[in-house]
């Protein structure tokens, strides 16, 4: 019997519950299109004072289409390029990297 490893999602919206999901496998395209409203970008990221380095799927248009700025997400994470978005609407945060 092969061990299923879990996989923690977390969905954290501008305002409201965050939601935290176990999975087993990658979400789909279109799973991550609708948690996150439209098209995706994937961040390379890592939780604030972590060394673990893990992805945050966000809107790619996000900013061009007026969504909030997501202060919630932001504050949980840091870029791992030197670069951090504007991060903006609801995101996706995984416990590793599955976005392939």
């Amino acid at each position: 019997m092969v061990a299923t490893k879990t996989i923690t999602m977390t969905i954290i919206p501008v305002k409201g519950k965050i939601e935290r999901r176990a999975i087993s496998e990658p979400p789909s395209l279109e799973e991550l299109q609708e948690v996150v409203g439209g098209y995706i970008e994937v961040v390379n990221v890592r939780t604030k004072g972590q060394t673990v380095y893990t992805e945050m799927v966000i809107n790619e248009d996000g900013q061009m289409r007026g969504l909030e700025i997501n202060h919630r997400a932001m504050d949980l994470v840091e870029s791992v390029s030197g670069h951090m978005p504007i991060v903006v609407g609801t995101v996706a945060l995984f416990s590793e990297p599955v976005v392939q």
